[in-house]
């Protein structure tokens, strides 16, 4: 990967030494139709590492990655599980939150839904919560296709194993501003 990334900067005559930024520049500006000025070779390889640099950029280190997911989206789920553990009102709920494809990955990253590409632009991640005789369950879509999520046998779960999985990664934004401003003193 090292050697991709200073073959990158050489290519295109750039100082920047994050491999995210460039891979992620260099994939949306093709996504909307520009031409990359790489030879094929190289484009074929970014093209066989771009998750992986994608994801350890976006992620962390494969055995760091659940350590560092309540500061990358714990306010997030907070907030979702927040207004999904408030009681369920006569008339039907919808909440919609926008995000990044590095949001999307986080997040499905919380609920243990492996993917092995790059979200593409426009992907949807859907948190179905139905009320059955048995009690209420949930169900999470990716792109419109049904997940397992961590600890599960089947698409469909109690509500409660879906607050379980994602609680480990839930964090205040009280919290998470605290951090920030801790961080920044320390700078």
């Amino acid at each position: 990967m090292e050697d991709l990334v200073k073959e990158l900067t050489v290519s295109l005559g750039t100082q920047e030494k994050n491999p995210y930024y460039i891979v992620d520049n260099l994939v949306t500006l093709n996504d909307l139709g520009f031409p990359h000025l790489l030879d094929e070779e190289t484009w074929q390889r970014l093209q066989s590492w771009k998750f992986k640099i994608y994801s350890l950029c976006i992620l962390g280190k494969l055995g760091k990655r659940h350590e560092v997911l309540p500061i990358l989206c714990g306010p997030l789920i907070d907030d979702i599980l927040h207004q999904l553990e408030q009681p369920i009102k006569t008339s039907a709920n919808m909440f919609y939150y926008s995000g990044h494809d590095a949001t999307i990955l986080r997040f499905l990253t919380a609920l243990g839904v492996e993917i092995e590409t790059v979200p593409p632009t426009s992907s949807t991640v859907v948190l179905e919560i139905h009320e059955l005789e048995n009690g209420i369950h949930a169900k999470v879509l990716y792109n419109w296709q049904e997940q397992i999520i961590r600890g599960a046998a089947t698409s469909l779960v109690p509500f409660q194993h879906l607050v379980e999985v994602l609680s480990p990664f839930r964090m205040s934004l009280e919290t998470f501003k605290q951090i920030q401003r801790n961080e920044f003193r320390n700078e």
